[in-house]
């Protein structure tokens, strides 16, 4: 059977904002996610969430406390993993994603210039500071930086590179300690049921 197709969207503003050079180059960006196979790597890093709200569930899982103190021990399991898990660690693995992307678009176009540009021209449409990064983008101002450096500098895209290896292998990882932990989290169920 034949994949679907990876769709890519690029708006009007970007398109009427940009040289055609720059749209060829954000648009190289927006392939690098396809090639790099990020979006494997997401749905991998979600798949390593399901267990907390699992874990969770467990009989016992409220520390033992039992009672208002138990459910409140719960509650903050609850609401801080998430908040790590996602505000912090899918943060941290989107931004080198990015990143990622944006090395791709400079050797694909052969020259960091057209996407730098790019890069300049969105930070100046948009209102926002070069400064201003966000959850999941780096600034403009530090990507621009990066890009920069590496075109003397070949060891930053090497560093950049063995980062979002490890990264990956870490979503593998986490994937598959995730369902591991559903599979003995099901039997733990079951057995839990059955009694």
């Amino acid at each position: 059977p034949r994949r679907p197709p990876d769709l890519i969207l690029i708006t009007d503003t970007l398109i009427s904002t940009l040289e055609p050079d720059e749209v060829i180059a954000v648009f190289a960006h927006e392939i690098g996610h396809v090639k790099r196979h990020h979006m494997f790597y997401y749905m991998m890093f979600a798949v390593g969430f399901l267990p907390v709200t699992a874990l969770a569930a467990l009989p016992g899982a409220d520390g033992g406390g039992g009672g208002l103190i138990g459910e409140l021990l719960g509650l903050a399991w609850l609401l801080a993993v998430p908040i790590v898990y996602w505000g912090v660690g899918f943060g941290y693995l989107s931004r080198r994603m990015e990143a990622e992307a944006d090395l791709y678009a400079c050797e694909v176009r052969a020259g960091v210039f057209d996407f730098v540009n790019a890069l300049e021209k969105i930070a100046r449409t948009s209102g926002k500071q070069r400064s201003a990064g966000s959850w999941r983008h780096f600034s403009i101002e530090r990507r621009v930086n990066f890009l920069i450096n590496t075109v003397g500098n070949p060891a930053a895209a090497l560093t950049l590179r063995r980062q979002v290896r490890l990264l990956k292998g870490i979503c593998i990882l986490v994937a598959a300690i995730a369902a591991l932990t559903l599979v003995l989290f099901l039997g733990v169920l079951g057995t839990v049921v059955a009694s």
